[in-house]
């Protein structure tokens, strides 16, 4: 077996170089997604070039729209025809993940357990309150999401047209609009329900997940066989969080389910803000402590370097 680490990077190059370093123990494989907006070669000076995405296959990623989806997608094809669909762990982190246990640790985890697929999931009919609510919204209505750190539109067909910015209007990106004027002639042409997909179970996960290789090419497959997926994708808001990981969810019956292995726990100390402090030792001690947690995010090399010391003395031990 062998472990395929997929990242998508947006900045932080010198965390992901110490991540690739701390990982990259010549078993493991590696892809590597950078934002298309990103100076890619400032990853590059530490990291072999092998490892990237080529350029003209590069994304401009922005979060909650389909083109998240779309990178994750692109990393999958690329570690299935790199790596093949067989005996194989695709696992899928951000930049800002890093590894809280050994290289040994991890291989053997996987190997205890494999074929297995690691992604926390909650079906929509398990929903309580206004999560439900949420989610249901953004299933049973199709969204139109444009934005950058600067402004989001979002329209709901036939209902409003909504803008939250805090720059004039008269200084929004025409041309981004414009580009995304046959998403929006499409929309209407959209049935209102899911129609031939009703078969659909759909389930909210988080972005990250550890997926056997044979579950990928599964998923790849059916997307390639009902391109009509991947145009609901384009409609939902927040897709990498629910189009992926409901379609494993109607298809995968044969590869068990745990849950997700990489710990996003630091949002319930922090209000929702997932960012590590370094005061969170003690959070990291009880993350580095539980069997299950292989991965941790969100780091920043800036404000981080002792912390990730600190771990690597500990995981240097096992």
């Amino acid at each position: 077996m062998r472990i395929v680490y997929l990242f998508l990077a947006y900045n932080d190059w010198d965390l992901l170089s110490r991540t690739v370093r701390r990982l990259d123990d010549g078993n493991n494989g590696f892809l590597i997604h950078v934002q298309k907006s990103v100076d890619i070669e400032k990853f590059k000076k530490n990291i072999p070039n092998e490892y990237f995405i080529s350029e003209k296959d590069r994304i401009e990623t922005i979060w909650g729209d389909y083109s998240c989806v779309e990178a994750e997608l692109l990393l999958f094809r690329k570690a299935i025809e790199k790596y093949g669909e067989k005996d194989n762990q695709f696992v899928l982190m951000s930049g800002s993940c890093y590894p809280i246990k050994s290289n040994k640790y991890i291989y053997d985890y996987f190997s205890s357990c494999s074929p297995v697929n690691f992604f926390a999931f909650c079906s929509f009919t398990e929903m309580q309150g206004d999560f439900k609510k949420m989610c249901f919204s953004n299933r049973d209505n199709y969204w139109l999401s444009f934005s950058n750190t600067k402004c989001k539109i979002e329209i709901k067909p036939f209902n409003f047209i909504r803008i939250r910015c805090v720059r004039k209007i008269s200084e929004i990106p025409f041309l981004k609009i414009f580009k995304m004027l046959p998403r929006i002639v499409y929309l209407f042409f959209l049935p209102k329900k899911l129609g031939k997909y009703k078969e659909l179970k759909w389930c909210v996960s988080e972005t990250w997940m550890e997926l056997s290789s044979v579950s990928v090419k599964k998923v790849l497959d059916y997307i390639d066989e009902n391109p009509g997926v991947s145009k609901i994708g384009l409609y939902l808001h927040n897709p990498e969080e629910i189009l992926i990981q409901t379609i494993l969810n109607t298809i995968e019956l044969d590869v068990p389910r745990r849950n997700y292995l990489v710990c996003c726990e630091s949002r319930k100390i922090h209000g929702g803000d997932l960012s590590i402090r370094n005061s969170d030792i003690d959070f990291v001690k009880d993350c580095i402590n539980n069997p299950n947690f292989l991965y941790l995010r969100k780091f920043n090399s800036n404000e981080n370097m002792e912390l990730l010391d600190y771990i690597d003395s500990i995981t240097e031990k096992e």
